[in-house]
């Protein structure tokens, strides 16, 4: 994983999550936020909360650049350079204006063992 955004679509393309305005009503409202990659480096950590589970926490990103006025009803993990969306999920309904900044704050994504 490479970068993480807000998008329109609850369930957008790769394309959606990367591409400024799509086409008029789906696109990424904050362009593409970096993240360092690796375990850890101030982006997200990695942790073992259960011993059948895996837990990456994503840490708080604040003063996010909004490159798009639209409602922000997801937030995506995305490969650089691929067209990969390697995690989806929704968040609270915010709107968002072009020139402004918006916060995101922590959360997380728990996988329990494969059976």
């Amino acid at each position: 994983m490479g970068r993480r955004g807000l998008a329109t679509a609850a369930t957008p393309t790769y394309n959606e999550c990367t591409t400024t305005s799509v086409n008029g009503t789906t696109g990424a409202l904050t362009g593409a936020i970096s993240m360092t990659i690796g375990a850890g480096n101030g982006d997200y950590t990695l942790s073992t909360p259960a011993t059948t589970s895996r837990r990456l926490t994503m840490t708080a990103k604040a003063t996010n650049a909004v490159t798009y006025t639209g409602t922000a009803t997801g937030i995506a993990l995305v490969t650089s350079g691929t067209t990969t969306i390697n995690y989806m999920t929704t968040c609270t309904s915010q709107a968002l204006t072009s020139g402004n900044t918006v916060s995101v704050p922590s959360w997380t994504i728990t996988l329990a063992a494969a059976t």
